[in-house]
């Protein structure tokens, strides 16, 4: 009995010491405008055509939200990022709703190969491509969305995938371009 107890302690006082650990929320010095894609990452068919700012997107508990939309001919792409109040309540916001980012129905996602290489220094990423057997969604091809957890802050950005102006590649490098906006800003 006293070696559940002593377990039992031991197991409270660890997700104390997380959930402590967690809230101490490092703060980004930089406003939402500063960690959001630059316009020179996007291939030049690619243009800025709107900004959107809350109440329309913030996620459940995000208290701040900003968001790109880009656009070609046919496609749109956007960068969306989401600050919570704390880094607990955005860790357990992308933990709780995988869906929000990553629909099931018609999409079937799969990791994107060679992400694992990639040079993140968020605390987590999610970064998958997706195909849809519907018939009325083929022209969006294939759909690939990165979600990168900063602390507080989670930055989603998708786009379709248009070989060559906007391949794998060029992708990932828009990845690591809006990762190296948030590793400035902590700096």
């Amino acid at each position: 009995m006293r070696r559940w107890s002593r377990s039992i302690l031991l197991l409270l006082i660890t997700c104390a010491a997380v959930a402590l650990a967690l809230t101490l929320t490092r703060r980004h010095s930089c406003d939402l405008d500063a960690l959001m894609v630059e316009d020179i990452l996007m291939p030049s068919d690619w243009l800025r055509v709107g900004r959107v700012l809350p109440p329309v997107l913030p996620k459940e508990g995000a208290h701040d939200a900003l968001a790109v939309v880009y656009a070609n001919d046919s496609d749109t792409a956007q960068h969306e990022v989401y600050r919570y109040a704390t880094e607990l309540s955005a860790f357990l916001y992308l933990r709780i709703n995988k869906q929000v980012f990553f629909p099931s129905g018609l999409w079937y996602w799969s990791e994107m190969e060679g992400t694992g290489d990639l040079p993140l220094s968020g605390d987590e990423a999610r970064i998958l491509c997706a195909r849809s057997n519907d018939p009325t969604l083929r022209t969006v091809g294939t759909l690939c969305t990165a979600v990168v957890r900063y602390g507080p802050d989670i930055s989603v950005f998708s786009a379709p995938l248009r070989p060559p102006e906007l391949s794998e590649t060029t992708f990932s490098g828009i990845v690591v371009g809006i990762d190296h906006r948030f590793e400035s800003c902590g700096d």
